[in-house]
């Protein structure tokens, strides 16, 4: 499967090309759909694994007591409170899904952590957010879902102070080869029935599988944060090669 080519009219949806204005509104339905099951599914999906990938990402952000965060596509605030809980002092969340921001809400109450906390609903690719406000920017998961990567990456940068960081956890198309025809089977086959019996939306997960095959590698992604105008980029490849965790500075 071969990843689908952006045109000024259209860009990837999955395994499907769509209008360029439809992406962000079907990526709003589909994740508002999908709300009340994502923690649960992304255990399910990844066999507990993408906890440990976002330890990683924590302790790559290295959060001091007086640094903020952006947490672009962060709905749920995963990200955010752990941040939060290793010593950062405010956090801010933003997603295209209200229902995402609910579920995310809900969760930095039960830590009491809602007062170190904003929720905003916000496209990371021309965000609301103020300039040169945040000591990080982490992103996991979302920039597949995005309809232009490169005006995403540069929202970061302009958002970021300088000396900030971005740190970007996200799949890759393709795991090293004694585990990818596993892992095909596994996005293209078991990822949608989880969605169907657990999320009750067998159609999202089918998108969400296919968007992973079909995203840029982990090398083409890193490029792209470089020429957003990061310095000293670099990747750390995960889980055999089934995920990557990118680094780079506003220098």
């Amino acid at each position: 499967m071969s990843p689908k080519i952006p045109t000024p009219e259209s860009v990837p949806f999955g395994a499907q090309s769509i209008p360029r204005s439809q992406k962000a509104p079907r990526i709003q339905s589909l994740f508002n759909t999908v709300a009340p099951h994502y923690n649960l599914m992304n255990d399910l999906m990844s066999l507990g694994t993408h906890r440990i990938w976002q330890q990683n990402l924590i302790i790559s952000l290295n959060p001091l007591p007086h640094e903020s965060l952006w947490d672009a596509a962060g709905g749920t605030a995963n990200i955010a409170i752990k941040f939060l809980q290793r010593g950062g002092k405010h956090a801010t969340i933003t997603d295209l899904s209200t229902n995402m921001l609910d579920i995310g809400k809900q969760l930095a109450a039960k830590k009491n952590l809602l007062h170190k906390t904003s929720f905003l609903q916000d496209n990371m690719e021309k965000s609301q957010l103020p300039t040169q406000s945040f000591h990080s920017v982490s992103c996991a998961w979302g920039l597949r879902n995005t309809t232009n990567i490169h005006k995403a990456l540069a929202e970061m940068y302009r958002c970021l102070k300088f000396g900030g960081k971005i740190i970007v956890l996200e799949f890759a198309p393709k795991p090293i080869p004694p585990i990818r025809t596993i892992y095909k089977t596994w996005c293209n086959t078991i990822l949608p029935k989880l969605g169907k019996h657990i999320a009750h939306s067998e159609e999202s997960y089918i998108y969400l599988a296919e968007s992973i095959q079909n995203f840029i590698t982990p090398q083409e992604l890193n490029a792209a944060i470089q020429n957003a105008g990061f310095s000293h980029c670099s990747l750390q490849s995960l889980g055999a090669g089934i995920a990557a965790l990118h680094k780079g500075w506003k220098l």
